[in-house]
């Protein structure tokens, strides 16, 4: 998976992947874009609660934008 500072510009522009791909956020510890191979673009958040990893689905983009899922 995939550390980078991601941008609109970047996002926009990824190519439809073979298989579902991560992309984690260097400027928002625990961000994330999942980028699916239907082409769908999901923000999600990941964190630990009682020592297990959890994912929670903030929206896709561009409905959410970058800065919104930062927030």
């Amino acid at each position: 998976m995939p550390k980078e500072k991601l941008d609109h510009q970047k996002i926009s522009g990824l190519e439809t992947p073979q298989k579902t791909t991560s992309y984690y956020d260097t400027v928002e510890t625990g961000l994330m874009l999942r980028h699916s191979a239907a082409g769908s673009k999901t923000f999600c958040y990941r964190y630990r609660f009682n020592k297990k990893k959890r994912r929670y689905t903030i929206g896709q983009f561009p409905g959410i934008s970058l800065r919104e899922a930062r927030e």
